[in-house]
């Protein structure tokens, strides 16, 4: 009992000492640098002593043990969860990276082989066939979790998206001169580079125009089925140039909805695909809207 009195009147005189005192007496040098310790209105108050943290006395009292250890795990999740972003953006460029190679490569082949050429445009069903598939597969990966998140068929559903498209940028580009592919090529590539680094390097947060955004595209579609009966130039060139600059937009968009961080919305790392499809068919919009462009400048 006695022992108990004395150890309650210990503890009560050590929690009176100013923290200065107290520290020199536990020989806590790691501490001691701290230069909120020595702040007048600091005061120490019962609690558990943490020799590993410098921040004990940063606030009104010490750290106690469960504090430590969620501060620990704060610092511990925030690099994991910065770890996992960085690694899948890496493997969201490099799906796209793919896509774009396939894509190329198939359109170089139907551009500059003269019987491929002429065969696709004999055979414009094949088009058809083409763009109906692409649309199925893309409801498919919009529309089913499940599909786009689950190992082999979330790839090859993929696969066949990028087959698909590229077959129809393909025969987009069989009817334009090889002069004005490579041009529109050329500024595809430093419009995407620009947007890219703009993205992340902007404090602007794109992500919260995401309705903006769409509702402009219903516009832009309404106003792309009235250029049908208008048979104009000028008309297409202005339609042309809206829907660059519109996903131009989605470019941005996609990006920083990729990169989470202090966005306000963000992709989850499980949605490797699904964001690598949004930038694909980013890129390859603008493309074919460039192409449209320069393709009437010069006629």
């Amino acid at each position: 009992m006695d022992q108990r009195s004395d150890h309650q009147n210990a503890s009560h005189q050590l929690a009176s000492y100013p923290a200065k005192a107290v520290l020199q007496q536990t020989n806590m040098p790691s501490v001691k640098a701290n230069p909120a310790l020595n702040h007048p209105d600091v005061h120490v108050e019962q609690g558990y002593f943490n020799p590993l943290s410098d921040q004990v006395a940063a606030g009104a009292h010490m750290a106690t043990p469960a504090q430590a250890t969620d501060a620990k795990w704060a610092d511990f999740a925030s690099f994991s969860d910065a770890s996992v972003r960085k690694g899948f953006i890496r493997k969201v460029f490099f799906i796209l990276a793919v896509q774009l190679l396939i894509t190329t490569g198939i359109c170089s082949w139907f551009l500059l082989e003269p019987n491929t050429k002429l065969f696709i445009h004999k055979h414009l069903e094949m088009l058809v066939v083409a763009i109906a598939v692409e649309i199925v597969v893309l409801i498919a990966i919009i529309c089913f979790g499940e599909l786009r998140r689950k190992t082999p068929i979330n790839y090859i559903l993929l696969f066949i998206f990028t087959l698909t498209k590229a077959y129809f940028v393909a025969t987009l580009v069989s009817f334009y001169e090889v002069k004005a592919v490579l041009i529109a090529a050329g500024f595809t590539t430093a419009v995407c580079l620009g947007l890219c680094l703009f993205a992340f390097q902007t404090k602007w947060d794109f992500t919260m125009c995401g309705g903006f955004l769409f509702c402009s595209l219903l516009v832009f579609l309404l106003f792309g089925f009235s250029c049908i009966w208008l048979m104009d130039d000028v008309a297409y060139l202005v339609y042309a140039s809206i829907g660059a600059l519109l996903f131009s937009l989605y470019l941005v968009y996609d990006i920083q909805v990729m990169m989470g961080g202090g966005h306000r919305y963000s992709l989850s790392p499980e949605e490797y695909i699904f964001a690598a499809l949004n930038l694909f068919i980013d890129v390859i919009t603008i493309f074919v809207y460039i192409l449209r462009i320069v393709g009437i400048a010069s006629r």
